[in-house]
């Protein structure tokens, strides 16, 4: 497993995350995430902005219109859709 954040954070760019983060995570317009550890909080995946799930999210997915979700892994919580494109394959 990669590293651990406490907190919140706001994912940029383009990157994987394989570790465990111990708060709410936002996806930023236009960015790409691939994850594979595990988000303890709420997640939000912003317009124009990308998720891959293979991990976990415990807490509820919120994608924004504009959005695409792939999930592959696990959602403990609710998966609030405004507009985006969600996949539960």
């Amino acid at each position: 497993m990669g590293p651990m954040i406490g907190g919140s954070h706001t994912f940029e760019g383009s990157s994987t995350f394989d570790g465990i983060m111990k708060g709410d995570a936002t996806i930023a317009p236009g960015a790409r995430l691939r994850l594979q550890g595990m988000i303890k909080g709420d997640v939000t995946v912003s317009e124009g902005a990308q998720l891959e799930v293979h991990g976990w999210v415990k807490g509820d997915l919120t994608v924004q219109q504009g959005a695409q979700v792939r999930v592959h892994g696990f959602v403990g919580g609710d998966i609030v859709n405004h507009g985006g494109a969600v996949d539960l394959g």
